[in-house]
């Protein structure tokens, strides 16, 4: 029997529950490679909304990389639990898979086999030859000089998290937008304002969209390649609405009904002084 390796920050585990993810479902994820299992125990703990970058550079060495300044910094000291289950129910899966089958998931419950607790993940994978390039360095391996790429990564991301298009989903995707403002505020608004062309497209074109908008040789975004995505898939974004849905904000009906409320008690009351 094969196994899998899931790497998580919460010990003393028995089981492992599909949670929902950036990918439209539940799963449990893992990898044939131990590694890369230490790396996903930590790679979501960042304090930026976008994970370090893994993979093997040129010269065949497994890496670790910032998008980020001080990406490290904020992984440093993280203990770690590396679960050990059964391969028998993991796939890999076609869909914003990491690739090489290195990440695989299945939507059933899991087993723990066994639990290896890690006192220090980062550390762990130092002595484990993995090499660590800091933001400075990113360029070695492929990681764009210009932060510009990374409004694209927030759309495919947002466009995943409204698959189901369910209200729940779309003020999950919100929260995630308004966290990557946050983090690139020079971009604010124009994750915005592709955001809500987004919202206007048909779900079959959403992500065919987040793929023309950034030029990658270039490094920036590519405003000719969106007229034409839009031109030739006749989508008018200024007249076709059937295809938007409105993002709620956050408390919105409930103060709308609050508003409304307190007119209508307004009215009454000096209805009520006219009277006496």
């Amino acid at each position: 029997m094969g196994y899998i390796y899931h790497g998580s920050t919460i010990s003393n585990l028995k089981v492992i529950e599909p949670n929902s993810s950036t990918q439209a479902g539940s799963y449990v994820y893992g990898s044939p490679n131990y590694l890369v299992a230490v790396i996903f125990s930590i790679i979501q703990k960042t304090d930026k909304p976008f994970p370090l970058k893994f993979g093997w550079d040129k010269d065949e060495n497994f890496y670790l990389a910032e998008r980020f300044p001080h990406q490290f910094d904020s992984i440093n000291n993280i203990s770690s639990s590396i679960y050990t289950l059964s391969e028998n129910d993991f796939k890999a899966f076609s869909n914003h898979s990491a690739g090489n089958n290195i990440e695989l998931r299945t939507d059933k419950v899991q087993m723990v086999l066994k639990e290896d607790k890690i006192e220090n993940a980062l550390e762990y994978l130092r002595q484990h030859n993995v090499c660590l390039y800091p933001y400075s360095e990113r360029e070695k391996v492929g990681i764009p000089h210009s932060d510009n790429y990374m409004v694209q990564g927030v759309l495919r991301t947002y466009t995943w998290k409204i698959e189901d298009n369910s209200t729940d989903s779309y003020l999950l995707a919100q929260n995630h937008l308004d966290y990557c403002k946050s983090a690139l505020p020079q971009y604010a608004n124009l994750i915005d304002y592709y955001a809500d062309i987004i919202n206007r497209l048909p779900k079959d074109k959403r992500e065919l969209f987040v793929d023309c908008l950034y030029d990658k040789q270039k490094e920036r975004f590519d405003r000719n390649a969106i007229k034409k995505f839009l031109k030739e898939n006749k989508i008018d974004i200024n007249k076709n609405k059937s295809y938007s849905k409105k993002l709620v904000p956050h408390g919105f009906c409930f103060y709308m009904l609050l508003g409304i409320i307190s007119i209508v008690g307004l009215v009454f009351f000096t209805l009520l002084i006219r009277t006496i």
